[in-house]
């Protein structure tokens, strides 16, 4: 396919890099923790920023939250997906606050 869209030459070097199950997850879990230093730091340069919840159940009935956050970058808004997190516990305020708050401060 690369040779179609681009040519013989652009297709050999693709095949020269190595693609292995290792070296895909290493550099997907490289690129999210970029993305997260990157979200980290750009929230703790904003005086303002959102948070926004959204709470589900997956098929054993544990609650997931999802969090995402809103805040003005280079003079426009950007929204990120920050974490999600596994609660198989209550999702009471108290619950919901103490996940948010463990996972902010670890990355502040």
């Amino acid at each position: 396919m690369a040779r179609e869209v681009l040519n013989r030459s652009a297709s050999d070097k693709l095949k020269t890099i190595p693609l292995s199950n290792d070296t895909i997850r290493s550099r997907i879990q490289e690129m999210s923790e970029d993305i997260k230093q990157q979200t980290t730091a750009r929230i703790k340069t904003n005086k303002y920023y959102l948070l926004q919840l959204d709470e589900s159940t997956d098929f054993v009935n544990h609650a997931i939250f999802l969090v995402c956050v809103r805040h003005v970058w280079d003079g426009d808004f950007q929204e990120q997906f920050l974490c999600s997190r596994k609660r198989p516990i209550t999702t009471t305020a108290g619950d919901i606050l103490n996940t948010v708050d463990s996972y902010l401060v670890r990355w502040a």
